[in-house]
């Protein structure tokens, strides 16, 4: 349906006018500009031109105003709704449950309208202006910060594509709201948000409540559903929208080839409440953005592959990834995304990795993250896909967790921080040879630890890692409180590594050859054999169940000989061995300083040294 098609106009008079006759009141609008002079002069003074109604917007480009601030009610934006689709309809009769479908609850859009006859220029752009056949402009009344309904504009369920419409809506906005119905709105055309529009979209819910469906055409590879762009033509760029807003609204896809959500120089913004499904390409797009929320946006089955999207051997070989699902990037030189806030988002079977392709700036946080893919996927033959691909920046990721995917993050260069995030199964990291990467594991479940030639500070604390095969480690690192199943063992390492196991849990056995240098293992259980000989090393209080062997003459190695006790007898119970010793802890005048024993057994056999003169 054309939406500025003329028809014939459908006013309806007031009662105030019925004494007219029943032929004044059948008599066309257009026809109210031939009436005598009294006749108007009669309307303007009783008021009644304030109390005129027309059936919908069409109708209202045929009514020709009388006086300037003349006001008229506008009914809906339709009179007769568009036909809608079997879809669109099974929607709009599943939202209003046993009622009739009623024109008015997916209609709407009309409202109060006065002419403005100091007007001679704006555009009739479907809503807010309406130009008559006489040039003459209707428009409509808003108070303060009144929303707008996109439905003022013809938004509906029924119509076959929304995104005229849809866009003349967000084009008036400038920092009102932007309210959208509920049901399904197909859009077949990017929404292309102007520079520094400040717009604030709202809809009905993320689920079941307001659905954009996207069926986009190719040709916009490049562009999102929504597109918000920083810069208009080559040479032009923006600093960057006002406090955008978008929430509670689906964003379906069906595998369009396009991005969802583009978002590009924005600051201060904030996505809520937010469901972006299905498309080929990234869900999320955001470049150079900084200072923004992003909560509860949940990205599903997105991403695009250069081979088969249906295989996931092809949409895991990161080699053959065109749009990860989420893209945080930045397109302008020496330049980042700063202090973006993810928080209590879902980001669940995209089969392209990585998830997350993330090259951004300084404090971007990822806050209960959860991120998975069916386990029923058929994932044989691959990497198993990664969640961040990290290429500079620094990512802080705390709590939530995620399934199937095996590689928590691959580095190239900047600062990674986790704490408490469930890794299920436990996790690979990969970390890029000859940088100064920083990276911080706190309460996580990693599975083998191998490459850390980094010269930045690595520190894992109170992790469950499977195992720790380090070949050429660097700089400060440091293992604290983990349980480490399997073996601790290293090659030969640079020249600036400076390594602490401390109080860890080992399994497995330990192999720390010459040419790793500067280790120390304190207040560690070994569960196996010992094999230590690290270049300036020290193997100081631990605990050792199978056999020691001191591999150089370069370490320093320290073996408790004997037991130390506290107490005020000596032991009656337990096994000891010669040279065991009890520290008497209240000694008095003719006893012991203490026992120590010369016999071993259980208890063996204790005698006292040091006697207090009397």
């Amino acid at each position: 349906m054309d939406l500025f098609d003329a028809e014939k106009p459908k006013a309806n008079m007031s009662k105030r006018y019925l004494f007219r006759g029943v032929l004044a009141s059948l008599l066309p609008v257009v026809l109210l500009s031939n009436r005598s002079a009294l006749a108007a002069d009669e309307k303007t003074t009783s008021g009644s031109l304030a109390d005129q109604d027309c059936s919908d917007i069409t109708a209202l480009r045929n009514i020709e105003p009388q006086s300037p601030n003349q006001s008229i009610k506008v009914q809906n934006y339709y009179s007769v709704l568009p036909s809608p689709s079997a879809k669109q309809l099974s929607f709009s009769a599943s939202s209003f449950g046993k009622e009739q479908v009623n024109v008015k609850k997916i209609n709407g859009g009309g409202g109060d309208f006065y002419y403005d006859a100091t007007d001679k220029t704006s555009k009739d752009d479907g809503g807010m202006v309406v130009v008559t056949r006489e040039g003459k402009r209707w428009k409509r009344k808003l108070s303060g910060n009144d929303k707008i309904q996109a439905a003022y504009y013809g938004v509906s369920p029924l119509l076959d594509d929304n995104g005229p419409a849809l866009q003349a809506a967000v084009n008036f906005s400038s920092n009102r709201i932007v309210e959208l119905p509920r049901g399904i709105l197909t859009v077949k055309t990017p929404i292309i948000f102007d520079l520094d529009s400040g717009v604030k979209l709202e809809g009905a819910g993320k689920k079941g409540g307001t659905i954009i469906d996207v069926r986009i055409g190719p040709g916009y590879e490049d562009m999102g559903a929504l597109h918000f762009a920083g810069r208009h033509g080559k040479d032009r760029a923006s600093p960057g929208y006002r406090a955008l807003s978008i929430k509670n609204i689906h964003l379906i896809g069906n595998l369009s080839r396009c991005r969802g959500i583009f978002l590009q120089y924005q600051f201060a913004m904030r996505l809520e409440q937010v469901t972006i499904e299905k498309f080929d390409g990234a869900g999320l797009y955001i470049d150079k953005c900084q200072d923004s929320v992003f909560e509860q946006v949940d990205v599903f089955n997105c991403g695009r592959t250069s081979g088969e999207r249906a295989l996931l051997t092809d949409g895991f070989d990161e080699s053959k990834t065109i749009d990860s699902p989420i893209v945080v990037t930045s397109s302008i030189p020496r330049d980042d995304c700063n202090y973006l806030r993810f928080s209590n988002c879902q980001w669940e079977d995209n089969p392209v990795s990585p998830v997350c392709d993330f090259s951004g700036g300084i404090e971007n946080y990822f806050i209960n993250i959860h991120a998975e893919y069916s386990h029923h996927w058929k994932n044989e033959g691959t990497t198993g896909g990664t969640l961040f691909k990290q290429r500079k920046g620094t990512i802080k990721l705390q709590g939530g967790g995620s399934d199937e995917i095996k590689n928590l993050v691959d580095i190239d260069w900047g600062e990674f921080w986790v704490e408490s995030h469930r890794c299920n199964p436990p996790k690979n990291i990969k970390v890029k040879d000859g940088t100064n990467s920083r990276l911080t594991f706190r309460d996580v479940s990693l599975d083998k630890i191998t490459n850390l030639t980094t010269s930045g500070e690595k520190r894992f604390e109170g992790c469950t890692i499977n195992e720790v095969s380090l070949h050429y480690p660097d700089g400060f690192l440091s293992f604290s409180s983990c349980n480490i199943r399997k073996g601790f063992t290293s090659e030969q390492s640079g020249n600036s590594l400076k390594l602490y196991i401390l109080a860890c849990n080992i399994e497995g056995g330990v192999k720390i050859p010459l040419s790793t240098k500067s280790v120390l293992i304190d207040d560690c259980t070994v569960g196996q054999d010992v094999s230590f000989g690290s270049e300036n090393g020290m193997w100081l209080n631990n605990n050792i169940k199978g056999l020691f062997h001191v591999a150089s003459g370069g370490c320093k190695v320290i073996l408790s000989s004997s037991k130390q006790l506290i107490g005020v007898s000596p032991p009656k119970e337990g096994f000891f061995a010669v040279g065991d010793r009890m520290t008497n802890v209240h000694p008095s005048a003719g006893e012991f300083i203490g026992w120590v024993c010369v016999k071993e057994g259980k208890p063996g056999d204790w005698k006292g040294y040091g006697k207090i003169v009397d």
